[in-house]
């Protein structure tokens, strides 16, 4: 197994006056830990000053078959265990073999590092292939997104997230309108709106702080959007704004994920 160094800590904010530990807490998410920092980092990395915490990212293909299934362990902020299992590439046209192999790899690494009394904490219903035989004493669904909506959503989303409703003890959602569609499945439903890091955008007020060099020639007013860039934005409403008041400056900060960026508007007052 292969660590990565440990990085800086996150924010500490209101727990450092817990004084109780959680039990070991295994996240499985479709989001690489490594990729945008968002609710499941924010919570996790919280977590994890409280209790051992992993995080299954899905699987890595090898482009070839010259390994066998292994993991990979990278240590991040506040010791949150990212996991990786490795496949050969034979597999990824067999779900079913490669949801086994997952399952084994992982039953081995609950083995070896104790793994006994452990919270399933799921973002995406698609992990129960590898881990539905597992018995954890509390499996909790945080649903912050209509993953089904999404582009590219396996057809068979709907079917494992309502697997996922039978074994979920709790489920928390993203937003209102989530919670209400999710309260008629789930009778433990709770809305958990995500909102923002204030302590960790609030130092851009600072007046002492340097304007980043890429937008220091930016005229103002602007107006920001900061995250990922999917179908989930709007843009043909962000090229009218930019079209309708030349005197805005639109600034959008984040990867462009699952979109061609060609479809992006590219008016002279919109800054990626």
């Amino acid at each position: 197994m292969r660590a990565a160094s440990t990085a800086p800590a996150a924010d500490q904010a209101d727990f450092n006056h817990l004084t109780y530990s959680l039990p070991d807490l295994v996240c499985f998410a479709h989001l690489h830990w490594d990729f945008v920092w968002q609710r499941p980092q924010h919570l996790l990395s919280r977590f994890a000053q409280h209790g051992r915490v992993y995080y299954v990212e899905d699987a890595f293909y090898h482009p070839d078959d010259l390994v066998e299934p292994h993991m990979e362990v990278k240590e991040r902020q506040n010791g949150v265990k990212v996991l990786v299992v490795h496949l050969p590439q034979h597999l990824r046209a067999d779900e079913a073999a490669a949801d086994e192999a997952q399952f084994a790899v992982l039953t081995r690494f609950f083995t070896d590092n104790s793994i006994k009394q452990y919270v399933f904490w799921y973002y995406t219903p698609m992990a129960l292939g590898k881990s539905r035989l597992f018995s954890p004493v509390l499996t909790v669904y945080d649903c912050m997104d209509e993953l089904a909506q999404f582009k590219f959503a396996p057809p068979e989303l709907r079917q494992r997230e309502q697997e996922l409703f039978g074994k979920a003890d709790l489920v928390f959602t993203g937003g209102q309108r989530i919670y209400e569609s999710k309260r008629e499945q789930h009778d433990d439903a709770h809305a958990f709106p995500s909102s923002i890091d204030k302590a960790h955008f609030g130092q851009a007020r600072d007046p002492k702080l340097a304007e980043p060099a890429d937008q220091a020639s930016i005229p103002h007013p602007r107006i920001g959007f900061f995250g990922v860039i999917d179908e989930r934005l709007d843009i043909d409403l962000l090229g009218q704004l930019a079209t309708n008041h030349p005197e805005w400056q639109f600034v959008i900060i984040g990867p462009v994920v699952k979109i061609d960026p060609a479809t992006l508007p590219h008016n002279a007052n919109i800054h990626y």
